[in-house]
């Protein structure tokens, strides 16, 4: 039940984004200002849930989302314009979500992680479509080149540091979530090359949908 408000709820704010264009457009000051503190809110409850846990390895933002979560942290008071296409198509990545979204300790209200877990993937997932509308970004094919080689190499980067420590999970490789019955603990490489998998189709199709709303929104 938790998964399918999740996405309705999701569908509903891109569709009002869209429709209320021309009167959200002036207050894009505002709303990144909002957006800004409401990442760090965020942010700093996660923090919280992780010190009192004594699970530090999660502060460190080395997970796909975590890090479009802070690169569209640090976009709302500062527009480095080398970095705008790595933050649209990581943050893409995030419509992952959509088909299972898996917050530690589940969907529920009990649960302190729910918060930040929505938060941030909502906040990544509105973003393409935020710099798409307000921004007037148009995604191309050729764009995609540094993204996947930075990510490419930080996947690769994970597997010794995952070695360091039994907690240490980055990008999930040492539990392998998705497809596990495919991956087992032995085959790390594997599994980032389906992890580029996944990132080149989401790329696709994040492309396909870019250029769709951008020009039809012209």
């Amino acid at each position: 039940m938790g998964q399918i408000v999740y996405d309705l709820l999701l569908i509903v704010v891109l569709v009002l984004l869209i429709t209320f264009r021309e009167k959200i457009s002036p207050k894009q000051s505002k709303i990144e200002k909002i957006m800004f503190i409401v990442l760090i809110i965020s942010r700093l409850s996660r923090f919280t849930v992780y010190f009192i846990d004594g699970t530090y390895a999660p502060m460190i933002p080395l997970h796909l989302c975590t890090i479009a979560a802070y690169m569209s942290l640090i976009a709302c008071v500062w527009k480095p314009e080398r970095a705008k296409h790595h933050l649209f198509f990581y943050a893409f990545m995030g419509f992952s979500t959509l088909i299972e979204a898996d917050p530690r300790g589940g969907f529920s209200f009990s649960n302190p992680l729910i918060y930040g877990f929505v938060i941030d993937h909502f906040t990544i997932m509105l973003v393409p479509f935020y710099m798409i509308i307000f921004k007037k970004y148009r995604p191309e094919f050729k764009h995609l080149l540094w993204p996947s080689i930075v990510l490419f190499g930080m996947l690769l980067m994970s597997i010794p540091l995952n070695s360091l420590h039994e907690t240490f999970n980055f990008f999930e490789i040492s539990t392998k979530p998705v497809f596990s019955d495919l991956f087992t603990s032995t085959n790390d490489f594997y599994f980032i090359l389906a992890f580029m998998f996944a990132f080149f189709v989401f790329s696709i199709v994040g492309v396909m949908v870019g250029r769709f709303v951008y020009d039809r929104l012209k």
